[in-house]
């Protein structure tokens, strides 16, 4: 059997949690499921950083591990460098979970979300049982800057694990 799963954004001072999410735009507010052309980020900004975390749902597998995320291509494939003055800033909680913050549009200063599956990043807990679970959490930020092109910088997030 296989595991299920859902994508979950928090957002809100209080962390509310959204399940079912028919995507994970950013753009100009704290919400999920942006229309990104309605709430674009301006030149020199930053979209509000995004939340999320992946829930197992009860039954159909024994073990799940291994857990990896990184930004690719809509296939799952390796992603591409975003263009000069275009980035995005991503952590993962590893061993522990991060502490969650109220989204904004002030930068977070963590590395560059990678790019490749040979750099993804590894995310918590090491295990979760058939009785379900989720993931530590996943935090990412797109920040521009005058450089930046105007367009539409499309991206998604591969997440890989092994299930037994």
């Amino acid at each position: 059997m296989t595991a299920d799963l859902r994508w979950v954004e928090l957002n809100g001072s209080s962390a509310t949690p959204t399940l079912g999410l028919a995507n994970i735009n950013v753009g100009s507010i704290d919400a999920s499921n942006i229309d990104a052309s309605a709430h674009p980020v301006s030149l020199g900004s930053n979209a509000y950083d995004k939340w999320l975390k992946i829930e197992f749902l009860p039954g159909g597998f024994s073990q799940v591990s291994n857990f990896k995320v990184w930004r690719s291509d809509n296939g799952g494939g390796d992603g591409d460098a975003f263009p000069n003055g275009v980035s995005m800033q991503g952590e993962a909680g590893t061993t522990t979970n991060l502490t969650y913050a109220p989204p904004s549009d002030q930068s977070i200063n963590v590395s560059e979300f990678p790019y490749t599956e040979a750099s993804a990043l590894n995310l918590g807990p090491t295990n979760i049982n058939g009785s379900g679970g989720e993931t530590h959490l996943i935090h990412f930020q797109l920040q521009t800057s005058g450089l930046a092109i105007t367009g539409d910088y499309g991206f998604a997030l591969t997440f890989r694990y092994d299930e037994e």
